[in-house]
């Protein structure tokens, strides 16, 4: 094609990759990684390529519990500085409030503590009813009979939880770009907590359909995630995971042979 031509006419993209296009007319390829992004929009919270709808540029602030309903005027922006990490895109950050902040910390000490305690009040009880027993069968029992769904680490192990938090920021901005892409009326922006909070969760047991992986299951996320009863002290409630979880997987259900492409092992 003669250089007339290719200036001649207004580049038709295809998606070819998550942050790569390419020219149906010309071929000329669009890769958001070169930096030359020229038809960009500005947005609250970074800058977003128009033509791959991925995020070039953004800008993680600090917002109050007003911050949805009320209009700032001091054009102020703090920056928030997390140790280990800069914090690239907001949700990083509500990765990173599961796997590795103080209240995480807490909360998966108190559940210990809870667990340390039920437990040493049913040995006390086995072993009133079973004084010639052996300890070690009463702690068993105790154990048992007290089912408890997991028994978190009892040491909060930040090296590991660092090494898990860089795997899944990756996948959950992957499968929470696409839902919000393809889904934009479940999915809105200014929920973005809720569904990142709810694809966390859902990755405990993952989603597989048809023989397709669209959510992985990790495994140690369930020992790693605050438990449930604990969310409300991230100004979030249990019940939100649920409704998050079915929203995935009823939107899921109603993919379109091209937007599965977007999912997948």
């Amino acid at each position: 094609m003669s250089n007339k031509i290719q200036t001649s006419h207004k580049c038709k993209w295809e998606k070819i990759d998550a942050d790569v296009a390419g020219c149906v007319i010309c071929g000329k390829i669009h890769a958001c990684s070169d930096g030359e992004c020229d038809e960009i929009q500005n947005v609250s919270d970074g800058c977003i390529c128009l033509v791959t709808n991925v995020y070039i540029k953004s800008q993680n602030l600090v917002c109050d519990d007003y911050s949805d309903n009320i209009m700032r005027y001091d054009n102020k922006i703090t920056f928030v500085e997390k140790p280990f990490l800069r914090i690239d895109h907001p949700m990083d950050e509500f990765v990173y409030d599961l796997l590795l902040s103080d209240l995480t910390n807490t909360s998966i000490m108190a559940e210990l503590k809870r667990i340390k305690s039920r437990t040493q009040l049913k040995v006390i009880s086995l072993l009133t009813k079973n004084r010639n027993q052996n300890f070690i069968t009463i702690f068993e029992e105790a154990t048992k009979s007290l089912k408890f769904t997991r028994i978190p680490s009892h040491k909060f192990d930040v090296k590991i939880r660092y090494k898990t938090f860089l795997f899944c920021r990756n996948v959950v901005k992957n499968i929470v770009t696409v839902l919000i892409r393809e889904f934009p009326k479940v999915f809105r922006l200014h929920d973005l907590r809720n569904t990142v909070f709810g694809v966390m969760y859902l990755m405990r047991s993952g989603v597989v359909m048809c023989n397709k992986t669209y959510i992985p299951k990790i495994d140690f996320l369930r020992a790693m995630l605050p438990c449930e009863s604990s969310l409300n002290a991230f100004k979030f409630k249990s019940t939100n995971i649920t409704d998050q979880e079915n929203k995935i997987k009823f939107s899921l259900r109603n993919l379109n042979p091209k937007q599965i492409n977007f999912f997948g092992d």
